[in-house]
């Protein structure tokens, strides 16, 4: 109520005003609406997570620079063993998909993928959402039996997932990297799907990399990343290759098949769409050389455009081309190319090295995915 008085209001004067009364009700903060979650894509050792906002949650809060996510993984038994909050680093305009990819899940197990959308426009009366949840059980662990390598990267626990279009995190300054829930995560740049370079650490070599000597690692092989459930090549205006591991447990002589998966690197347009890549350094072509061993053939879906040479210790491949993809119907992702690669003579002190580029030139980058590196004697 409200009241003009004339003096100080201890005596009534006929000219004091009349009372004036407002009544309003105060109303508490409500959350805003959650989005609703559903499992995208899974393998044996990561899950995407996959969010939408209905129009009544965009008409609360719109989508902008400012949109903030706590995230969370629970196990079988409802305990949180992974989490981050305040994760705002996402750029939707250019990787446009709500998606959010967790790594180094252990095969065959059940989790449940958390996230709750934060209030940041309007703190007074929204508070953050309730958190929304999709269960996921990943598929059993492929058969590796017979194999003398075998590398899917399915246990790597961060980084972003390019085929899926999701986000991921980085490591941080994780230096024990022996249980893939403790990992220091933090978020990654928000201008691209986030992976990071091999890091030249014991427990990470024995988390990620056990088949490789650490320092034949960093002697042999350059330029490398890793993230869930792939390896990068390139970057940084440089050359890569990977120089495989000896197979030390050959004892003569031996014919094997080297098989991998390639795909160049791509990013979407700055509008979002992933069939129309934005950077021009496409890695159609690249290569495997030999020392102390002889490439005798190429198998796989380009092997006619295989080039084998100095007789027999380098052979050029060619990856199928996102043109291809768009051929084949593919709308929101891309797809590898497989190749097949016999190598006779080898012994264990054969080097076998898969290169984007060995020599660089100025502003190249020289990047490409791998994925499903094997390696197995020939019957």
């Amino acid at each position: 109520m409200v009241q003009a008085l004339v003096g100080d209001g201890s005596v009534a004067n006929e000219f004091d005003s009349d009372v004036v009364a407002v009544q309003f009700v105060t109303t508490d903060p409500v959350p805003m609406i959650a989005p609703s979650a559903r499992i995208y894509a899974k393998t044996h050792g990561l899950a995407v997570l996959e969010w939408e906002l209905s129009a009544a949650a965009l008409e609360q809060q719109p989508v902008g620079s400012t949109d903030t996510y706590d995230f969370r993984v629970k196990d079988a038994g409802g305990n949180v063993i992974r989490s981050i909050e305040n994760f705002s680093k996402f750029n939707f305009t250019k990787y446009k998909y709500y998606r959010l990819v967790w790594g180094g899940l252990t095969p065959g197990a059940t989790y449940t993928l958390e996230l709750r959308r934060k209030s940041t426009a309007n703190k007074e009366a929204l508070l953050d959402s309730e958190w929304a949840s999709a269960s996921v059980t990943t598929d059993a662990a492929p058969d590796k039996s017979g194999y003398l390598l075998y590398k899917d990267f399915e246990n790597l626990p961060g980084g972003g997932q390019p085929f899926y279009g999701a986000y991921g995190f980085s490591l941080g300054s994780t230096t024990d990297f022996s249980d893939p829930d403790k990992i220091l995560i933090t978020t990654g740049d928000a201008n691209s799907i986030y992976c990071q370079g091999v890091k030249d650490n014991d427990s990470y070599f024995s988390a990620y990399l056990p088949e490789w000597d650490r320092a034949d690692w960093m002697a042999n092989s350059s330029n490398i990343g890793l993230a869930a459930g792939y390896m990068k090549f390139g970057g940084g205006k440089k050359p890569a290759w990977l120089t495989l591991p000896k197979l030390s447990s050959l004892s003569g002589a031996t014919e094997i098949e080297l098989e991998f998966d390639a795909c160049p690197y791509y990013e979407p347009s700055t509008k979002g769409d992933m069939m129309a890549p934005s950077n021009t350094d496409i890695m159609e072509y690249f290569g495997v050389t030999v020392t102390g061993a002889t490439i005798v053939s190429v198998t796989g879906e380009t092997s006619a455009d295989a080039v084998i040479s100095d007789g027999g210790a380098t052979v050029t491949l060619r990856n199928v081309l996102v043109d291809k993809m768009i051929e084949e119907g593919l709308k929101d992702t891309y797809r590898y190319t497989n190749h097949k690669v016999k190598i006779t003579g080898v012994t264990a002190d054969t080097r076998i090295k898969i290169y984007s580029a060995l020599v660089g030139k100025e502003g190249e980058n020289y990047r490409m995915w791998l994925d499903n590196l094997k390696v197995k004697k020939v019957n």
